[in-house]
């Protein structure tokens, strides 16, 4: 998955830290109907969690799939606005059991949140152990519905024993969306024969690399 940041201990004497990684939100990113933070009720139990409408429509997301590499792993998911004026980006995150749907956004919801490490921070960490197997879906989206705080670039940072994953192969920037920017990623990528574009896993780059990523970008993402 591109633009992912793996941290690295330097003592031997601390245990190893999960992913960063880092993206953006622009005009071009799917829209959703978000969801309140200031009513959350269950929050901590997967697909329990039920939260009021917020007069926030069609703000911008992007997802990230995230798993547990250990039993009695707690979600622990922190949003960090990278712009230089905090204000130009307020991030908000939610967290979602094994699948996603932007038009019901209560359903599956595990837990949200909005400056809970505060200003312009985003965090969700929950006592509930997560389980290994599942895969959960991190939200990213802003706070308000006016520009332009609803656009920007972030870094979602994972505590201990959490990774990041990539369900979809032609999803190659990483947002959940298969678009034109996964497109040119690829055709990037093969120019400079880049793993990335070695669809088929055989150390060259050439037509059945390009039919591979067709082929996945066809089939869509979960």
């Amino acid at each position: 998955m591109k633009n992912i940041i793996a941290i690295a201990c330097v003592s031997l004497a601390l245990p190893a830290h999960a992913d960063v990684v880092v993206s953006e939100l622009t005009a071009q990113s799917p829209t959703w109907d978000r969801p309140s933070n200031n009513s959350v009720m269950n929050a901590g139990q997967c697909g329990m969690a039920s939260s009021d409408d917020s007069v926030n429509d069609q703000v911008p997301f992007a997802r990230f799939y995230v798993r547990a590499t250990a039993e009695n792993v707690p979600m622990d998911v922190k949003v960090i606005s990278l712009e230089d004026e905090p204000i130009d980006f307020d991030p908000f995150v939610a967290v979602y059991c094994e699948e996603f749907d932007p038009t019901a956004p209560q359903e599956s919801l595990l837990d949200l949140d909005d400056d809970g490490a505060g200003y312009p921070n985003s965090r969700v960490l929950t006592s509930v152990p997560l389980e290994v197997g599942l895969d959960y879906i991190v939200v990213v989206s802003s706070y308000s519905n006016w520009a332009p705080s609803q656009l920007g670039r972030f870094e979602v940072v994972l505590g201990d024993n959490l990774v990041f994953f990539n369900p979809c192969a032609a999803d190659l920037n990483g947002d959940g969306v298969l678009n034109f920017f996964d497109v040119s990623a690829f055709l990037t990528a093969f120019n400079a024969a880049d793993p990335t574009a070695d669809f088929n896993d055989d150390g060259l780059f050439d037509f059945f690399d390009v039919s591979a990523f067709l082929t996945a970008f066809n089939a869509g993402c979960p």
